[in-house]
């Protein structure tokens, strides 16, 4: 297995995934999409070149090895559809991590600090669409994280500082959501998709939406306020 670079394993019937006890240092992808029966990932770091590992709509997996994150070449994570994932608080990402897809993922069942990314530094697309939180950490620290999507997620409220590299923002659908703003305090996206987010009344940079009885006659500019008495015709 000395030139093995990639295993498609996708659609199988595996229940356990272990690398041989020899590490295999050739291999780069393994792909396990729609592995129903998977259960459990074991001693992924036989694996210490992976870059790519793709566990899409393994809806049955529940336990991945915390040496996961020791990984030090892994840029691509894909585990779309992970409905039953439970990650351990002493779990982590890789700091290698480029792409993070945990759409479908039922975050709520995840520690909320793996949420803030704090050893992610190159990570540059962050997918966690259809999700159940209310909000989440601040991301100024991404500084290289260009594209994030979180369509789907109803209850989430807010997305408050975003980093000033984030070129693409995708809320679709996003319910609940209320107000955006960004470390820059302007706004800096090249793609913004925000239909069905019927809550959303401040994007910083972009649109405000307040009732003008609020407003005081210093942010009215050249309007003015009429009298009562005064025919509006």
């Amino acid at each position: 297995m000395g030139n093995l670079v990639a295993v498609d394993m996708s659609y199988s019937n595996l229940e356990v995934f272990e690398p041989p006890t020899v590490d295999i240092l050739s291999l780069k992808i393994i792909n396990l999409k729609d592995s129903h029966n998977l259960i459990e990932i074991r001693n992924i770091t036989r694996i210490p070149n992976l870059e790519t590992l793709i566990l899409w709509n393994c809806y049955s997996l529940v336990n991945v090895c915390e040496n996961l994150g020791e990984l030090s070449s892994l840029t691509l994570l894909n585990m779309t559809g992970c409905k039953k994932l439970y990650l351990q608080p002493t779990f982590f990402f890789p700091r290698s991590l480029h792409r993070l897809f945990l759409k479908d993922c039922n975050l709520e069942r995840i520690d909320t600090s793996l949420l803030r990314f704090s050893v992610q530094p190159y990570l540059q697309y962050l997918n966690l669409c259809n999700s159940l939180f209310e909000s989440l950490p601040c991301y100024n620290h991404l500084e290289n994280l260009r594209v994030l999507d979180v369509s789907f997620s109803f209850r989430l409220k807010c997305l408050l500082c975003l980093p000033s590299t984030l070129a693409e923002l995708y809320v679709y659908y996003c319910q609940s959501l209320e107000k955006i703003t960004f470390e820059s305090h302007r706004f800096p996206l090249q793609e913004f998709g925000y239909e069905g987010c019927n809550s959303l009344y401040e994007i910083e940079g972009f649109i405000k939406l307040q009732a003008i009885m609020k407003l005081d006659e210093t942010e009215l500019g050249p309007m003015i306020w009429l009298p009562r008495d005064v025919p509006w015709w």
